[in-house]
């Protein structure tokens, strides 16, 4: 028999050379698929090939095999069904997993906040807070893209408050990120002290602080930060 090394090997060089991958996955014999790194190959494919109904077809086939509880193979299916399907039917599977990564929650909150979906999003890391779930950098500077105007001032000083919290807060790209949250809240006084305070700075962050004023009209103010930035 092959071994698992050697199947996913082959897999990878006959997917790529079909337009359609779903008459080729189907066929695999259900022996050549023993281990959870094949499915979560083939639901890869089905992501890059937008192939929703062979994805729904592997899924049987992962639920009959028994990888249903395999984390790696469910955030694959998470990632399918956010991208391509009712975010419903991904919700479903979230909800089924006995066992979510960072990854799991990350998906999740990624998919209610591209579809405007805000307070999903910050349930979601209220729920994850309480499984005792550690949220990371990618996580919070996703959630904070979802409060804009003055009326979310006081979720973003909170979100802030939890960053802290976390030991996060020094982060550049989270630091970047409550830069642009406040400047999209209309609270620039708030968005400079986070850039004041961070113990170093990238491109990205004095970007993000000259956009902040330059996008109120702050052009001088702009300018004056621009040109600290250059010398």
């Amino acid at each position: 028999m092959l071994s698992t090394a050697t199947n996913l090997q082959l897999l990878k060089q006959c997917l790529p050379l079909t337009p359609h991958i779903r008459s080729y996955s189907l066929a695999v014999p259900p022996h050549l698929l023993r281990d959870s790194d094949l499915y979560a190959f083939l639901l890869q494919s089905c992501t890059w090939n937008k192939d929703i109904k062979t994805g729904g077809a592997i899924h049987g086939r992962v639920i009959k095999s028994g990888f249903e509880n395999q984390v790696f193979v469910c955030n694959n299916l998470l990632n399918l069904y956010t991208k391509f399907c009712d975010i419903s039917d991904a919700s479903r599977l979230f909800e089924r997993m006995q066992e979510r990564s960072i990854v799991s929650w990350n998906t999740m909150i990624g998919a209610h906040l591209q579809r405007k979906e805000e307070t999903k999003a910050t349930h979601l890391l209220r729920q994850m807070l309480r499984a005792e779930n550690k949220p990371n950098a990618f996580t919070l500077s996703s959630i904070f893209q979802g409060f804009e105007g003055s009326a979310a001032l006081e979720k973003a000083r909170q979100l802030q408050a939890l960053t802290l919290k976390l030991g996060l807060i020094l982060d550049l790209f989270v630091g970047s990120s409550i830069i642009n949250m406040y400047s999209k809240c209309d609270c620039l006084a708030d968005a400079k002290g986070i850039f004041e305070e961070l113990p170093a700075r990238d491109i990205v962050t004095w970007s993000t602080i000259i956009a902040a004023y330059a996008d109120s009209e702050q052009v001088m103010e702009a300018l004056r930060i621009f040109w600290k930035d250059e010398t």
